[in-house]
Protein backbone atom coordinates (compact mmCIF):
# COMPACT_ATOMS: atom_id res chain seq x y z
CA UNK A 1 0.00 0.00 0.00
CA UNK A 2 1.22 3.53 -0.81
CA UNK A 3 0.47 6.06 1.94
CA UNK A 4 0.62 9.86 1.69
CA UNK A 5 1.36 11.37 5.12
CA UNK A 6 0.81 15.13 5.36
CA UNK A 7 2.34 16.73 8.45
CA UNK A 8 3.62 20.28 8.51
CA UNK A 9 6.16 19.25 11.15
CA UNK A 10 8.44 16.27 10.63
CA UNK A 11 11.89 15.44 12.11
CA UNK A 12 14.30 17.08 12.52
CA UNK A 13 11.66 19.75 13.29
CA UNK A 14 11.98 19.87 17.12
CA UNK A 15 8.33 19.66 18.27
CA UNK A 16 6.13 16.86 19.60
CA UNK A 17 3.90 16.79 16.52
CA UNK A 18 6.91 15.96 14.36
CA UNK A 19 7.73 12.94 16.51
CA UNK A 20 4.15 11.69 16.33
CA UNK A 21 4.19 11.90 12.53
CA UNK A 22 7.44 9.95 12.42
CA UNK A 23 5.99 7.22 14.65
CA UNK A 24 3.05 6.83 12.30
CA UNK A 25 5.40 6.66 9.32
CA UNK A 26 7.62 4.07 11.02
CA UNK A 27 4.57 1.98 11.95
CA UNK A 28 3.41 1.96 8.32
CA UNK A 29 6.88 1.09 7.04
CA UNK A 30 7.22 -1.75 9.54
CA UNK A 31 4.06 -3.29 8.08
CA UNK A 32 5.46 -3.26 4.55
CA UNK A 33 3.85 -0.06 3.25
CA UNK A 34 5.55 2.67 1.26
CA UNK A 35 5.25 6.14 2.81
CA UNK A 36 5.42 9.52 1.08
CA UNK A 37 5.67 12.42 3.56
CA UNK A 38 4.82 16.03 2.66
CA UNK A 39 6.14 18.54 5.18
CA UNK A 40 7.53 22.05 5.63
CA UNK A 41 11.00 22.77 4.28
CA UNK A 42 13.41 23.81 7.01
CA UNK A 43 15.89 26.64 6.83
CA UNK A 44 18.99 25.62 4.90
CA UNK A 45 17.38 22.73 3.00
CA UNK A 46 18.35 23.04 -0.62
CA UNK A 47 15.76 21.02 -2.50
CA UNK A 48 12.41 19.34 -2.13
CA UNK A 49 13.53 15.85 -1.13
CA UNK A 50 14.81 15.38 2.43
CA UNK A 51 14.74 11.58 2.50
CA UNK A 52 14.71 9.16 -0.44
CA UNK A 53 14.58 5.49 0.54
CA UNK A 54 12.90 2.53 -1.07
CA UNK A 55 9.99 2.60 1.39
CA UNK A 56 10.01 6.25 2.49
CA UNK A 57 10.32 9.62 0.79
CA UNK A 58 10.11 12.95 2.62
CA UNK A 59 9.11 15.79 0.29
CA UNK A 60 9.46 19.35 1.59
CA UNK A 61 7.67 22.50 0.48
CA UNK A 62 9.06 26.04 0.95
CA UNK A 63 6.77 28.42 2.83
CA UNK A 64 6.50 32.16 2.45
CA UNK A 65 5.65 34.50 5.32
CA UNK A 66 2.39 33.85 7.13
CA UNK A 67 -0.67 35.47 5.53
CA UNK A 68 -1.23 37.49 8.70
CA UNK A 69 2.23 39.04 8.45
CA UNK A 70 1.86 39.70 4.74
CA UNK A 71 -1.44 41.52 5.17
CA UNK A 72 -0.23 43.54 8.14
CA UNK A 73 2.93 44.46 6.23
CA UNK A 74 0.91 45.54 3.19
CA UNK A 75 -1.40 47.68 5.34
CA UNK A 76 1.51 49.36 7.09
CA UNK A 77 3.24 50.06 3.77
CA UNK A 78 0.02 51.50 2.32
CA UNK A 79 -0.46 53.77 5.33
CA UNK A 80 3.16 54.95 5.23
CA UNK A 81 2.96 55.66 1.48
CA UNK A 82 -0.35 57.48 1.89
CA UNK A 83 1.00 59.58 4.74
CA UNK A 84 4.12 60.50 2.78
CA UNK A 85 2.03 61.56 -0.17
CA UNK A 86 -0.23 63.71 1.98
CA UNK A 87 2.51 65.37 4.06
CA UNK A 88 5.53 65.14 1.82
CA UNK A 89 7.57 63.54 4.58
CA UNK A 90 10.16 60.81 4.12
CA UNK A 91 9.30 59.12 7.39
CA UNK A 92 5.92 59.30 9.09
CA UNK A 93 4.83 57.73 12.39
CA UNK A 94 1.35 56.47 11.60
CA UNK A 95 -1.14 56.91 14.45
CA UNK A 96 -4.56 55.26 14.67
CA UNK A 97 -7.33 57.33 13.01
CA UNK A 98 -8.83 59.81 15.46
CA UNK A 99 -12.54 60.06 16.12
CA UNK A 100 -13.17 56.32 15.70
CA UNK A 101 -14.77 54.58 18.70
CA UNK A 102 -12.26 52.26 20.35
CA UNK A 103 -14.67 49.31 20.41
CA UNK A 104 -15.28 49.68 16.67
CA UNK A 105 -11.57 49.56 15.94
CA UNK A 106 -11.26 46.53 18.19
CA UNK A 107 -14.10 44.76 16.39
CA UNK A 108 -12.59 45.46 12.97
CA UNK A 109 -9.20 44.21 14.10
CA UNK A 110 -10.68 41.01 15.52
CA UNK A 111 -12.67 40.42 12.34
CA UNK A 112 -9.61 40.79 10.09
CA UNK A 113 -7.38 38.66 12.29
CA UNK A 114 -10.02 35.97 12.74
CA UNK A 115 -10.22 35.38 8.98
CA UNK A 116 -6.43 35.48 8.61
CA UNK A 117 -6.30 32.71 11.24
CA UNK A 118 -8.90 30.54 9.51
CA UNK A 119 -8.46 27.75 10.38
CA UNK A 120 -5.09 28.73 11.92
CA UNK A 121 -1.94 30.75 11.34
CA UNK A 122 -0.42 28.13 9.00
CA UNK A 123 -2.83 28.31 6.07
CA UNK A 124 0.23 29.15 3.94
CA UNK A 125 1.13 25.42 4.04
CA UNK A 126 -2.05 24.29 2.27
CA UNK A 127 -1.52 25.34 -1.36
CA UNK A 128 2.15 24.29 -1.79
CA UNK A 129 1.55 21.03 0.11
CA UNK A 130 -1.59 20.31 -1.92
CA UNK A 131 0.34 20.82 -5.15
CA UNK A 132 3.04 18.31 -4.15
CA UNK A 133 0.44 15.88 -2.78
CA UNK A 134 -1.46 15.87 -6.06
CA UNK A 135 1.74 15.18 -7.98
CA UNK A 136 2.59 12.26 -5.70
CA UNK A 137 -0.92 10.86 -6.10
CA UNK A 138 -0.56 10.93 -9.87
CA UNK A 139 2.90 9.38 -9.87
CA UNK A 140 2.50 6.68 -7.21
CA UNK A 141 -1.15 5.69 -7.05
CA UNK A 142 -1.71 6.56 -3.40
CA UNK A 143 -4.09 4.24 -1.50
CA UNK A 144 -4.34 6.13 1.81
CA UNK A 145 -3.98 9.77 2.82
CA UNK A 146 -3.09 10.48 6.47
CA UNK A 147 -3.22 14.09 7.73
CA UNK A 148 -2.29 15.09 11.26
CA UNK A 149 -2.99 18.30 13.18
CA UNK A 150 -2.43 20.81 14.63
CA UNK A 151 -2.14 22.91 12.59
CA UNK A 152 -5.69 22.03 11.56
CA UNK A 153 -5.19 23.62 8.13
CA UNK A 154 -3.45 20.37 7.16
CA UNK A 155 -6.86 18.66 7.16
CA UNK A 156 -8.00 20.97 4.34
CA UNK A 157 -5.48 19.12 2.16
CA UNK A 158 -6.99 15.78 3.12
CA UNK A 159 -10.50 17.10 2.56
CA UNK A 160 -9.62 18.30 -0.93
CA UNK A 161 -7.83 15.07 -1.90
CA UNK A 162 -10.66 12.93 -0.54
CA UNK A 163 -13.27 14.84 -2.53
CA UNK A 164 -11.32 14.70 -5.80
CA UNK A 165 -9.93 11.15 -5.81
CA UNK A 166 -10.86 7.59 -4.93
CA UNK A 167 -8.66 7.37 -1.85
CA UNK A 168 -9.18 6.61 1.82
CA UNK A 169 -8.50 9.44 4.29
CA UNK A 170 -7.41 9.28 7.93
CA UNK A 171 -7.62 12.60 9.83
CA UNK A 172 -5.68 12.72 13.10
CA UNK A 173 -6.56 15.32 15.75
CA UNK A 174 -3.81 15.57 18.36
CA UNK A 175 -5.70 18.55 19.82
CA UNK A 176 -9.37 19.52 19.53
CA UNK A 177 -10.14 22.04 16.81
CA UNK A 178 -13.15 24.12 17.89
CA UNK A 179 -13.97 23.03 21.44
CA UNK A 180 -11.46 25.25 23.17
CA UNK A 181 -12.03 28.24 20.91
CA UNK A 182 -13.79 30.56 23.35
CA UNK A 183 -13.69 34.38 23.65
CA UNK A 184 -11.44 34.20 26.71
CA UNK A 185 -8.93 31.88 24.96
CA UNK A 186 -8.85 33.42 21.46
CA UNK A 187 -7.75 37.08 21.35
CA UNK A 188 -9.28 37.64 17.89
CA UNK A 189 -12.54 35.75 18.54
CA UNK A 190 -15.20 36.77 16.00
CA UNK A 191 -18.56 35.00 15.77
CA UNK A 192 -18.92 34.63 11.98
CA UNK A 193 -15.39 33.24 11.65
CA UNK A 194 -16.02 30.79 14.49
CA UNK A 195 -19.08 29.51 12.65
CA UNK A 196 -16.85 28.75 9.65
CA UNK A 197 -14.40 26.93 11.95
CA UNK A 198 -17.22 24.66 13.14
CA UNK A 199 -18.46 24.11 9.58
CA UNK A 200 -14.98 23.16 8.33
CA UNK A 201 -14.42 20.82 11.26
CA UNK A 202 -17.73 19.05 10.69
CA UNK A 203 -16.98 18.66 6.97
CA UNK A 204 -13.65 17.03 7.79
CA UNK A 205 -15.20 14.74 10.42
CA UNK A 206 -17.86 13.56 8.00
CA UNK A 207 -15.58 13.18 4.96
CA UNK A 208 -12.75 11.27 6.69
CA UNK A 209 -12.92 7.48 6.62
CA UNK A 210 -11.17 7.31 9.99
CA UNK A 211 -10.63 9.92 12.71
CA UNK A 212 -7.71 9.41 15.10
CA UNK A 213 -7.42 11.10 18.51
CA UNK A 214 -4.70 10.92 21.15
CA UNK A 215 -6.88 11.26 24.27
CA UNK A 216 -10.05 9.48 25.35
CA UNK A 217 -11.83 12.79 26.05
CA UNK A 218 -11.27 14.01 22.51
CA UNK A 219 -12.29 10.62 21.10
CA UNK A 220 -15.63 10.71 22.95
CA UNK A 221 -16.21 14.32 21.94
CA UNK A 222 -15.59 13.80 18.23
CA UNK A 223 -17.47 10.48 18.21
CA UNK A 224 -20.55 12.35 19.45
CA UNK A 225 -20.31 14.60 16.40
CA UNK A 226 -20.37 11.76 13.88
CA UNK A 227 -22.46 9.18 15.74
CA UNK A 228 -25.32 9.42 13.25
CA UNK A 229 -23.01 8.41 10.44
CA UNK A 230 -20.51 6.10 12.12
CA UNK A 231 -19.23 6.93 15.59
CA UNK A 232 -16.98 3.86 15.52
CA UNK A 233 -14.73 5.44 12.93
CA UNK A 234 -13.21 7.58 15.70
CA UNK A 235 -10.07 5.78 16.98
CA UNK A 236 -8.03 6.33 20.13
CA UNK A 237 -4.25 5.94 19.73
CA UNK A 238 -2.29 7.58 22.54
CA UNK A 239 1.10 9.14 21.91
CA UNK A 240 2.27 6.48 24.32
CA UNK A 241 5.30 5.64 26.41
CA UNK A 242 8.31 5.06 24.19
CA UNK A 243 10.37 3.26 26.83
CA UNK A 244 9.33 2.15 30.31
CA UNK A 245 11.88 1.95 33.12
CA UNK A 246 10.08 0.85 36.31
CA UNK A 247 11.71 2.10 39.49
CA UNK A 248 12.77 -0.92 41.54
CA UNK A 249 15.36 0.65 43.86
CA UNK A 250 15.14 3.48 46.36
CA UNK A 251 16.91 6.80 45.59
CA UNK A 252 20.21 7.96 47.03
CA UNK A 253 20.07 9.72 50.41
CA UNK A 254 20.12 13.43 49.46
CA UNK A 255 19.22 15.91 48.18
CA UNK A 256 15.62 15.32 47.12
CA UNK A 257 15.56 16.32 43.43
CA UNK A 258 12.55 17.78 41.65
CA UNK A 259 12.68 18.23 37.86
CA UNK A 260 10.42 20.11 35.46
CA UNK A 261 11.21 19.69 31.75
CA UNK A 262 9.57 21.89 29.11
CA UNK A 263 8.24 25.42 28.74
CA UNK A 264 6.09 27.62 30.96
CA UNK A 265 3.25 28.85 28.72
CA UNK A 266 -0.56 29.17 28.53
CA UNK A 267 -1.74 28.52 32.12
CA UNK A 268 1.35 26.54 33.13
CA UNK A 269 2.25 29.04 35.83
CA UNK A 270 5.10 27.88 38.10
CA UNK A 271 4.51 30.53 40.79
CA UNK A 272 2.01 28.56 42.95
CA UNK A 273 4.51 25.69 43.05
CA UNK A 274 7.35 28.06 43.96
CA UNK A 275 5.30 29.58 46.80
CA UNK A 276 4.47 26.09 48.09
CA UNK A 277 8.15 25.16 47.83
CA UNK A 278 9.15 28.22 49.86
CA UNK A 279 6.55 27.38 52.52
CA UNK A 280 7.79 23.76 52.64
CA UNK A 281 11.34 24.98 53.08
CA UNK A 282 10.36 27.19 55.99
CA UNK A 283 8.19 24.60 57.73
CA UNK A 284 10.76 21.80 57.41
CA UNK A 285 13.81 24.03 57.90
CA UNK A 286 15.56 22.51 54.89
CA UNK A 287 18.21 23.88 52.55
CA UNK A 288 20.16 23.05 49.38
CA UNK A 289 21.64 19.93 50.97
CA UNK A 290 18.10 18.58 51.41
CA UNK A 291 16.23 19.62 48.27
CA UNK A 292 17.07 20.77 44.74
CA UNK A 293 14.81 21.86 41.85
CA UNK A 294 15.88 21.81 38.19
CA UNK A 295 13.88 23.71 35.57
CA UNK A 296 14.98 22.31 32.19
CA UNK A 297 13.99 24.14 29.00
CA UNK A 298 12.43 27.55 28.40
CA UNK A 299 11.63 28.23 32.04
CA UNK A 300 13.23 31.57 32.85
CA UNK A 301 10.02 33.50 32.19
CA UNK A 302 6.27 32.97 32.07
CA UNK A 303 3.93 35.28 30.16
CA UNK A 304 6.38 38.16 30.31
CA UNK A 305 7.04 37.60 34.04
CA UNK A 306 10.55 36.71 35.18
CA UNK A 307 10.50 33.36 36.96
CA UNK A 308 14.12 33.95 37.97
CA UNK A 309 13.09 37.15 39.76
CA UNK A 310 10.28 35.28 41.53
CA UNK A 311 12.76 32.62 42.66
CA UNK A 312 15.05 35.35 43.96
CA UNK A 313 12.23 37.15 45.81
CA UNK A 314 11.17 33.91 47.53
CA UNK A 315 14.72 33.18 48.65
CA UNK A 316 14.98 30.01 46.57
CA UNK A 317 18.00 30.83 44.40
CA UNK A 318 20.18 28.35 46.23
CA UNK A 319 17.84 25.40 45.55
CA UNK A 320 16.21 26.28 42.20
CA UNK A 321 18.40 26.01 39.09
CA UNK A 322 17.65 26.84 35.45
CA UNK A 323 18.97 24.80 32.52
CA UNK A 324 18.28 26.12 29.03
CA UNK A 325 17.09 23.94 26.15
CA UNK A 326 19.10 20.75 25.68
CA UNK A 327 18.97 17.66 23.50
CA UNK A 328 16.01 15.38 24.36
CA UNK A 329 18.34 12.53 25.36
CA UNK A 330 20.11 14.74 27.91
CA UNK A 331 16.82 16.05 29.28
CA UNK A 332 15.53 12.48 29.60
CA UNK A 333 18.67 11.51 31.52
CA UNK A 334 17.99 14.30 34.04
CA UNK A 335 14.38 13.16 34.33
CA UNK A 336 15.48 9.60 35.04
CA UNK A 337 17.65 10.63 38.00
CA UNK A 338 14.97 12.75 39.71
CA UNK A 339 13.01 11.87 42.84
CA UNK A 340 9.92 13.79 41.72
CA UNK A 341 8.77 15.22 38.38
CA UNK A 342 6.69 18.40 38.17
CA UNK A 343 3.83 18.51 35.64
CA UNK A 344 1.86 21.72 35.03
CA UNK A 345 -1.13 21.17 32.74
CA UNK A 346 -4.07 23.42 33.61
CA UNK A 347 -6.80 24.78 31.30
CA UNK A 348 -6.42 21.87 28.86
CA UNK A 349 -8.93 19.31 30.17
CA UNK A 350 -9.22 17.43 26.85
CA UNK A 351 -5.48 17.18 26.23
CA UNK A 352 -2.49 15.39 27.71
CA UNK A 353 1.03 16.85 27.43
CA UNK A 354 3.35 14.43 25.69
CA UNK A 355 5.67 15.07 28.62
CA UNK A 356 3.29 13.00 30.78
CA UNK A 357 4.26 9.88 28.83
CA UNK A 358 7.96 10.72 29.14
CA UNK A 359 7.46 11.10 32.88
CA UNK A 360 5.53 7.84 33.24
CA UNK A 361 8.17 6.02 31.22
CA UNK A 362 10.88 7.12 33.67
CA UNK A 363 9.27 5.38 36.64
CA UNK A 364 9.72 8.56 38.72
CA UNK A 365 6.64 9.76 40.68
CA UNK A 366 4.87 12.85 39.33
CA UNK A 367 3.59 15.91 41.18
CA UNK A 368 0.85 17.05 38.80
CA UNK A 369 -1.10 20.32 38.95
CA UNK A 370 -3.88 19.59 36.46
CA UNK A 371 -7.52 20.24 35.58
CA UNK A 372 -10.02 18.68 37.95
CA UNK A 373 -11.83 15.96 36.01
CA UNK A 374 -9.54 16.45 33.01
CA UNK A 375 -7.72 13.85 30.96
CA UNK A 376 -4.39 14.25 32.78
CA UNK A 377 -5.98 13.77 36.20
CA UNK A 378 -7.90 10.73 34.97
CA UNK A 379 -4.81 9.03 33.56
CA UNK A 380 -2.58 9.75 36.55
CA UNK A 381 -5.22 8.61 39.01
CA UNK A 382 -5.73 5.41 37.00
CA UNK A 383 -2.05 4.52 36.98
CA UNK A 384 -1.56 5.22 40.71
CA UNK A 385 1.54 6.15 42.67
CA UNK A 386 1.38 9.84 41.70
CA UNK A 387 0.74 13.09 43.63
CA UNK A 388 -2.11 14.91 41.92
CA UNK A 389 -3.37 18.43 42.71
CA UNK A 390 -6.65 18.95 40.79
CA UNK A 391 -7.63 22.51 39.94
CA UNK A 392 -11.25 23.48 39.26
CA UNK A 393 -11.40 25.56 36.09
CA UNK A 394 -11.76 29.25 36.87
CA UNK A 395 -10.51 28.88 40.44
CA UNK A 396 -7.09 29.69 41.88
CA UNK A 397 -4.53 26.96 42.38
CA UNK A 398 -4.34 26.00 46.05
CA UNK A 399 -0.79 26.55 47.26
CA UNK A 400 -1.71 24.66 50.44
CA UNK A 401 -2.74 21.61 48.37
CA UNK A 402 0.57 21.75 46.49
CA UNK A 403 2.47 22.02 49.78
CA UNK A 404 0.65 18.96 51.15
CA UNK A 405 1.31 16.94 47.98
CA UNK A 406 4.99 17.97 48.04
CA UNK A 407 5.31 16.93 51.70
CA UNK A 408 3.70 13.56 50.91
CA UNK A 409 6.13 13.02 48.03
CA UNK A 410 9.15 13.83 50.19
CA UNK A 411 7.95 11.47 52.92
CA UNK A 412 7.40 8.67 50.38
CA UNK A 413 10.82 9.09 48.80
CA UNK A 414 12.17 5.72 49.86
CA UNK A 415 9.10 3.81 48.74
CA UNK A 416 8.75 2.17 45.33
CA UNK A 417 5.70 3.75 43.60
CA UNK A 418 2.67 1.45 43.52
CA UNK A 419 1.72 1.77 39.85
CA UNK A 420 -0.50 -0.24 37.53
CA UNK A 421 2.16 -1.82 35.33
CA UNK A 422 -0.41 -3.60 33.16
CA UNK A 423 -2.02 -0.27 32.29
CA UNK A 424 1.36 1.33 31.64
CA UNK A 425 2.20 -1.49 29.25
CA UNK A 426 -1.06 -0.88 27.41
CA UNK A 427 -0.08 2.79 27.12
CA UNK A 428 3.22 1.94 25.43
CA UNK A 429 3.80 3.51 22.04
CA UNK A 430 4.25 0.08 20.45
CA UNK A 431 0.85 -1.14 21.63
CA UNK A 432 -0.86 2.10 20.62
CA UNK A 433 0.67 2.07 17.13
CA UNK A 434 -0.39 -1.56 16.68
CA UNK A 435 -3.92 -0.59 17.66
CA UNK A 436 -3.86 2.26 15.16
CA UNK A 437 -2.59 0.04 12.35
CA UNK A 438 -5.37 -2.51 12.93
CA UNK A 439 -8.07 0.13 13.13
CA UNK A 440 -7.17 1.83 9.83
CA UNK A 441 -6.57 -1.43 8.00
CA UNK A 442 -2.84 -0.99 7.59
Amino acid sequence: MNVLLVSQAYPPYPIVGAQRAKRVAEMLRSRGHRVFVVTERLSGEGDGLRVKESDCQVHTVPLKAKYRLRVVGAIRKFRRDSARGARGESEVAVAPPSGRPEHKAGLLRRAVLSFLWLPDDELRFVLPALKVSRRLMREHRIDLVYTTSPPHSSHLIGLRLRSSADVRWVAEFRDPWTDQRTPNRVDHWFGPAEAIHRWLELRCLRAADHIVTVTESTRALLASRVVRENGEKVILALNGIVERQPRTTVPLPAPFRIVHAGTFYLDRDPRPFLHALAATRRSRKIGPADIQVDFVGRCRSFGGISVEAEVEALGLSDIVHFHDWMEPAKAQAIIGTADLLLLLACSQPLQVPNKLFDYLGSGVPVLAIVDSGGESERMLSSVGGQFVVPVVQGEKVSEQAIQEALAAAIDARHEVPDTNEKLLQEWSSAVQMERLATAIGA
